[in-house]
């Protein structure tokens, strides 16, 4: 057919009209032979009770009837875009979907493998294995005077002050302001630790209660002297005290432990390849 003639035919209505009817023949073959169940969403009574008493839980009182229908609209809504993004592969490729699937694989192992309510007998024997996890540490209540600074100006300056303790000297506006106040009550050695440091630790454990200043001992902030008002000893805690602590920690253990022996059986059924080092 010479060029003229095509773009002639080309205008004409009867060809797109052929071409169209073939696009929505071939469109309607396609939808008809998938199969008809990927275009159901069945919603049961438990999925909207479900949806109504979340809706409770966050808002104070049950859902009007109009909310409810809005609910169920939204769901539809989500089942319908989610069921189109699998279609079109979306959710490959996505880090955050992986980890998403990944996670909620885990909650399903949590749910269905762990025994929740283990034996009193059980868990004795947790505790036993365990003894050093529950120790109560050493707790001190004691008042310092802190000097800001870890050079010898702020050591010496901790010295002079202690000397002027020692001779009677009222401690009204010694040393520098610290941040948490002068008095410690009832801290345990581990809050120490962590608010002072492993040094200040060391060295306030050794000093005995008195009425008599201590010091100056050094800490991340600078230096202190130190008066001991009250020490307890540390102590083991029974398993009447924390058992409800000691469920908790079993749980997370096996939690732990039947989490690792379900990816290693389904890892042993993969083929892992690297890439070659070089």
């Amino acid at each position: 057919m010479p060029a003229d003639r095509f773009r002639q035919f080309l205008k004409e209505p009867l060809p797109w009209f052929l071409a169209f009817g073939l696009l929505i023949f071939a469109a309607d073959a396609l939808i008809q032979g998938r199969n008809a169940d990927e275009f159901k969403i069945t919603i049961t009574a438990a999925q909207i009770q479900s949806m109504a008493d979340k809706w409770q839980i966050q808002m104070g009182r049950a859902p009007a009837l109009s909310e409810l229908d809005g609910l169920v609209d939204d769901y539809i809504r989500e089942e319908i875009l989610y069921r189109e993004a699998l279609k079109l592969r979306l959710d490959e490729n996505d880090t955050i979907v992986r980890r998403r699937l990944a996670q909620k694989m885990s909650f399903l192992v949590d749910d269905t493998m762990v025994d929740e309510n283990p034996s009193l007998e059980t868990l004795k024997t947790f505790y036993e294995a365990h003894a050093n996890d529950y120790i109560l540490p050493e707790r001190l209540s004691f008042q310092h005077i802190y000097f800001r600074g870890l050079d010898e100006s702020a050591r010496q300056r901790a010295n002079d002050i202690k000397a002027r303790l020692s001779a009677g000297y009222s401690d009204r506006d010694m040393g520098d302001p610290f941040i948490s106040g002068n008095l410690n009550t009832n801290t345990s050695v581990n809050e120490l630790t962590r608010n002072f440091g492993n040094e200040f630790v060391e060295s306030i454990t050794q000093f005995p209660v008195s009425t008599q200043w201590q010091g100056p001992i050094s800490s991340v902030y600078g230096y202190h002297l130190i008066l001991v008002h009250n020490r307890i000893a540390s102590r083991q805690l029974r398993f009447e005290e924390i058992s409800q602590g000691v469920l908790d920690d079993f749980l997370v253990q096996e939690r732990k432990r039947i989490a690792e022996e379900f990816y290693s059986a389904l890892k042993a059924q993969y083929r892992i390849q690297l890439p070659e080092q070089s």
